[in-house]
Formats: C-alpha cells, structure tokens, sequence
C-alpha cells in the first residue's frame, strides 16, 4: 500500500532530481524538507551527498511510550499526514497491475 503523500513527494523528490541535474548538480541528494505541521507541508532541497550519506535520523525516545511497547501522541501526529489517503493497489485476477511508461 502506498499514501497519496508518498505518491506526490516521489514526484515532487523526482521533479527536483531531474531539475537539479539540468542544472549541473552533482553529488547531490534531494532531501524533503517539513516547513508545516498543520498543514503538511513539505518542500525539497539539494543538499551535498557527503555532508548526509550515513546519517540516520532516529524516532526520538520521547516519542516511544516507556514501557517500550507503544509509541506517544506526538509521534502519531508527526505520522499521520505521512499515511493517511492511502491507496490500494489496482488489482487484476488476484494479482497487483502496476502502470508502467513505455519509453520506446
């Protein structure tokens, strides 16, 4: 399953790929930027790959319940615009049918 959000910030993080690299950047990476919570909101960036390759970027403790089985109110409001509006897969004799672009 995918969301809707997923689906546009692929596009949005494709989108800025491709003008990045019109534009002669390299050994970049388009990173999503959450500039608004409510809204979501989310813009990209062009950062240097060496600068962010290997660094993760961790669920704070404060947003796992403490007795480690359950998460906070905070970490759902910090998910939730990431996952609702999700979309089931198209499906056909059972099996998911992916769109695909012919590029011939």
């Amino acid at each position: 399953m995918t969301s809707r959000v997923d689906i546009t910030e692929a596009f949005q993080v494709g989108g800025a790929a491709v003008k990045a690299a019109f534009e002669g950047e390299t050994g970049k990476v388009i990173v999503l930027d959450r500039i608004s919570e409510d809204p979501y909101i989310c813009t990209t960036s062009c950062q240097d790959v060496h600068k962010i390759a290997n660094i993760e970027k961790k669920v704070p403790l404060e947003w796992i319940s403490n007795d480690g089985t359950y998460v906070t109110d905070e970490l759902i409001h910090y998910i939730r615009p990431l996952i609702q509006a999700e979309l089931s897969p198209m499906m056909v004799d059972g099996l998911p049918r992916h769109l695909r672009i012919d590029m011939r």
